[in-house]
């Protein structure tokens, strides 16, 4: 199975192409210009470079968000556009999860909190006007494996302050909305057994709210909790859920799959909020 996936969830992004289990490619966008311009050309020069050509393209994966509009609109287009004009399947793939399925192994080792199996991973990305879209995963070692398990179905959006401050929040039970953004399994009630007792030093921060910090080392004070820095959605993290949606039959449906936003625009919210002043 061959799966070309694209992430554009800030002003770059990157690209990535996955043969089965094989990373063949991973590439950044030019970090000099905006992904409307860059991307296509990296496209073509990776599928170039590879051998490719775009009819070999089974699968299309793209970070669908939540992100910057503009980036996630050019993203999710291109990746419609490509799919449609050779055929592919594709599949949308949440941004906190294209994070949390790029760290390695042993990186999540080396972070975890001391004398524990598992520990909770809060991924937070900037969501404008001092606010962060979350998610929290639990992830569970056992031996020389781990599994990594959602503990919110749909991200959140708090302030950057009470993320960083561990609110209650922060350990959301399983929900039953039925809507499910994540690709990662709800929790079952046997992994949530002793989570509960982590106060805030057993909470592994990570994703690009924390890498933005202006403060990082001094932004809950002391004593810090532990920290993943350079964690971000990336193009390889999506090909890699993608594999895995597709071995199960699970895709999207082309022309129904849309941008995820964090947020509502400026617009659209000072609209909303003045139609409630005016009682509408």
């Amino acid at each position: 199975m061959k799966i070309l996936a694209i992430e554009t969830t800030d002003l770059t992004g990157g690209v990535a192409l996955l043969e089965d289990d094989v990373a063949l490619c991973a590439r950044e966008l030019d970090s000099n210009q905006r992904s409307a311009r860059s991307l296509a050309p990296a496209i073509r020069d990776v599928l170039r470079d590879f051998s490719w050509t775009p009819d070999e393209v089974d699968v299309v994966a793209v970070v669908k968000g939540p992100g910057s509009f503009t980036g996630l609109r050019v993203g999710t287009a291109t990746a419609k556009a490509f799919a449609w004009s050779v055929g592919a399947r594709i599949v949308g793939v949440d941004s906190l999860d294209a994070a949390v399925a790029d760290l390695e192994f042993e990186r999540l080792r080396e972070a975890a909190p001391s004398d524990t199996s598992k520990f909770v991973l809060s991924v937070a990305l900037d969501a404008q006007r001092g606010d962060v879209a979350f998610r929290n995963y639990l992830v569970s070692f056992a031996a020389e494996s781990l599994s990594v398990f959602s503990l919110n179905s749909r991200f959140g959006l708090v302030s950057r302050k009470k993320w960083s401050s561990v609110a209650p929040t922060l350990y959301s039970a399983n929900e039953s909305s039925g809507i499910r953004d994540s690709f990662f399994p709800l929790a079952p009630q046997s992994e949530l057994d002793g989570v509960g007792a982590l106060d805030g030093r057993g909470v592994v921060f990570a994703g690009p709210a924390l890498d933005e910090s202006k403060n990082r080392a001094g932004l809950w004070g002391e004593p810090s909790p532990r920290a993943i820095l350079g964690a971000r959605p990336s193009a390889l993290g999506a090909a890699k859920i993608a594999l895995e949606s597709a071995r199960a039959g699970h895709f999207d449906d082309l022309w129904g799959l849309l941008p995820v936003y964090s947020r509502l625009a400026a617009a659209e919210e000072r609209a909303l909020a003045k139609a409630a002043c005016e009682g509408r």
